[in-house]
């Protein structure tokens, strides 16, 4: 019995000289009381970019009687915006996490002080053991300004047409020309500016115009634009960007998240907005991290534990971004916060952390 009693004292003896460090969840330290280190694990962050176009559609002042004076059904009957998204682009950062910060410090038994911590500019640990670790994952800070749309405002002709002096017997004044004989009018130019087009085309005056022919021919077809725009209407296209930042949670694994929306009218707008199409963003994994057993919260954030180091295994998913049930983007990615948390062994080990995901990059002895 005493031989077995000793035996333990001296296990015991043995593992409190070797517990040089004690790691737990920043919240249970007051830094005025306990010397040590606090470092982060990062999170992954998406930056999620929409090209924007915008198709303003504008009535002509004569669009009544497009039909019955030019015989087209072609014109805009209404003012309307028609939005749409050209394009996305996704790019991911890493940043510290705030639910993933540990703080680390000496066993009051140990007989050494030493803390051979690698950081990168955050704060996230990248190596333990190692001197002068250099991290080539710092991404630079990235400040994105929402690009505001050039507006242009769209002007139709300014088409005054001659008032003909028709006098009235009666009143012997001059008759005023109605919004009719106005369109009337427009015609009659249409009609005189596409005869001179073609008298220009087919050399019908016979003069030598040279290469000043090509702009004359530009000029008519501007000009012949110009009045029927005053029927048909005009459109008006603006293009611009809008940027969201997503940082994920693990809530959103399998669900459908609205992240902007869409609304005719009006333009790209918040998710928080009433009505309109949402952008919806989805997340799907092959659940890799299953095999992992995952420490629970209560245990990371109350737990103390000796001579170990958390880290993150990632998750690796797909990303897909829907709108009105179309996939507009799609690919793969590695999301950190999705992943589980995992002790490491410290004492002893040179320890390399990728301090983008979180993850073990090496470790030796």
């Amino acid at each position: 019995f005493m031989k077995k009693l000793l035996f333990i004292i001296l296990t015991f003896s043995t593992l409190c000289a070797n517990a040089q460090y004690l790691t737990t969840h920043a919240k249970n330290i007051d830094c005025k009381e306990v010397a040590g280190v606090y470092y982060y694990l990062p999170r992954t962050t998406m930056k999620i970019q929409f090209t924007i176009q915008e198709t303003m559609q504008h009535i002509g002042p004569f669009a009544e009687y497009a039909q019955t004076l030019l015989g087209t059904k072609d014109y805009i009957s209404e003012e309307k915006k028609v939005v749409e998204i050209k394009n996305v682009s996704v790019e991911t950062m890493s940043e510290t996490d705030p639910n993933a910060v540990f703080f680390v410090y000496n066993d009051e038994k140990s007989r050494e002080q030493n803390f051979n911590f690698s950081f990168d500019r955050n704060g996230i640990i990248s190596g333990f053991g190692i001197d002068n670790v250099i991290d080539n994952n710092n991404n630079e800070n990235i400040f994105m300004y929402d690009s505001a749309p050039d507006i242009e405002e769209v002007k139709f002709i300014d088409f005054i047409a001659d008032e003909e002096e028709d006098e009235d017997e009666l009143e012997g004044a001059p008759k005023k020309l109605t919004k009719e004989d106005k369109a009337r009018m427009a015609v009659e130019k249409i009609t005189k500016i596409r005869t001179a087009y073609f008298e220009l085309i087919s050399g019908f005056q016979e003069v030598n115009y040279g290469s000043s022919i090509v702009d004359m021919q530009n000029r008519l077809k501007e000009l012949e634009y110009e009045y029927l725009s005053l029927f048909k209407g005009k459109k008006s296209v603006i293009t611009y960007q809008k940027t969201v930042f997503i940082t994920p949670e693990k809530i959103m694994l399998g669900n459908e998240t609205v992240i902007a929306k869409i609304i005719d009218n009006e333009g790209f707008a918040s998710p928080n907005v009433k009505g309109g199409e949402g952008v919806k963003l989805s997340f799907q994994t092959d659940n890799l991290s299953k095999y992992v057993k995952e420490i629970s919260r209560d245990d990371i954030e109350n737990g103390v534990f000796s001579n170990k180091l958390f880290y993150r295994i990632p998750e690796q998913v797909k990303m897909k971004l829907t709108f009105k049930n179309k996939t507009i983007f799609e690919t793969n990615m590695v999301i950190s916060q999705f992943g589980n948390f995992v002790l490491i062994p410290m004492n002893n080990y040179k320890l390399v952390f990728d301090s983008e995901n979180g993850s073990i990059k090496s470790i030796s002895k």
